[in-house]
């Protein structure tokens, strides 16, 4: 999944965080990402929150939302 990872960092974040996104915009929990990422649920939240900041969002929603749309339009560029 290193491709969508890139797409995701095109929108400001770490590549970290562009894991964290993706897995969050896949419908996954904090403690699954921890699971799939290998790192602590807190670590995880912590990642989820400087998400909020850093793509002007307030929800998880959003956030998937601007993920979403961003490897939709990614694709659809081809």
């Amino acid at each position: 999944a290193a491709e969508p990872i890139e797409r995701l960092q095109g929108l400001g974040v770490t590549p970290r965080e562009a894991e964290v996104l993706y897995w969050l915009a896949q419908g996954k929990t904090s403690p699954e990402i921890g699971l799939i990422l290998g790192a602590a649920c807190n670590t995880v939240k912590k990642h989820v929150t400087n998400l909020y900041q850093k793509l002007g969002v307030e929800t998880r929603t959003a956030a998937c939302r601007l993920a979403l749309e961003t490897l939709s339009d990614a694709s659809r560029a081809g």
